[in-house]
């Protein structure tokens, strides 16, 4: 009968759920090894380099549920493109939920909606989604568009533009390249608050016609705010993120 040695390895994770309840899945694994007159040091030497590949694997499929449970937990939007994942710019920016009336949201998915429609047809349409407590009239995009028509150029316009970023890992959503006074600009729409961080981040995933300048379309307060990509913010705000894109790999894992 030969004689054998059994490799036992236990591990696990904690993954708080909030509430006060912790969520602690566990994983073991078990080798036999035969042995076949080894002497004493290598029996020894056996069981290390079985007990280190068990552990090792057992290990790295540990800390890769922990942040399929972070990620989980924390509802963050992951972009998968040639089995490589992308957080999106918003998960990396506030990967906390806050509590906020999702009447803003609603109203600014179906502005953006309207928006498209307009761009295309020359008519705006009405809006479908009915809203709680806000109102549709509160953001004056038709005006702002007639406002500032003498400096937007919509022609070879492009619209709702996913773009990702292979050497941070990241993606996000243009919501229009056009002409701005002139020039190839990339511009996102709000009807709440802006940071000029997103259109940065924006800007360095983007991989198709080069942009001379980022545009805020401000319709709530009627302003169309411009930054140069020659204006050396543009570094502060692109240093600004890698330092949320590392804390968020740091924290998620991913």
């Amino acid at each position: 009968m030969k004689k054998t040695i059994e490799i036992n390895y236990g591990t696990s994770i904690t993954v708080n759920r909030g509430n006060y309840e912790n969520f602690k899945p566990m994983w073991h694994q078990k080798m036999t090894l035969e042995l076949n007159g080894e002497t004493q040091e290598q029996i020894e030497q056996l069981e290390t380099a079985e007990f280190n590949r068990i552990k090792a694997k057992l290990d790295q499929f540990a800390e890769e549920e922990w942040s399929k449970s972070k990620v989980l937990q924390a509802n963050l939007r992951v972009r998968i493109k040639d089995n490589k994942k992308y957080p999106s710019y918003s998960s990396i920016a506030n990967p906390d939920p806050f509590n906020i009336d999702p009447d803003y949201a609603l109203r600014g998915t179906e502005i953006h909606r309207m928006f498209n429609d307009w761009l295309f047809s020359g008519i705006w349409p009405d809006p479908q989604v009915k809203l709680q407590k806000l109102k549709y009239e509160d953001i004056k995009y038709e005006e702002f568009f007639e406002t500032f028509v003498e400096r937007i150029s919509f022609k070879d316009a492009k619209t709702n533009i996913e773009v990702f970023n292979d050497k941070h890992l990241y993606s996000g959503e243009i919501d229009l390249i056009c002409e701005v006074d002139d020039l190839p600009t990339l511009v996102d729409l709000k009807t709440g608050g802006w940071d000029w961080m997103q259109l940065i981040a924006y800007y360095k995933a983007y991989k198709e016609t080069p942009l001379k300048q980022l545009a805020i379309f401000d319709l709530k307060n009627q302003k169309l705010e411009i930054l140069s990509l020659k204006d050396p913010k543009c570094v502060d705000y692109w240093e600004k993120f890698l330092i949320k894109r590392g804390e968020f790999k740091s924290r998620f894992g991913l």
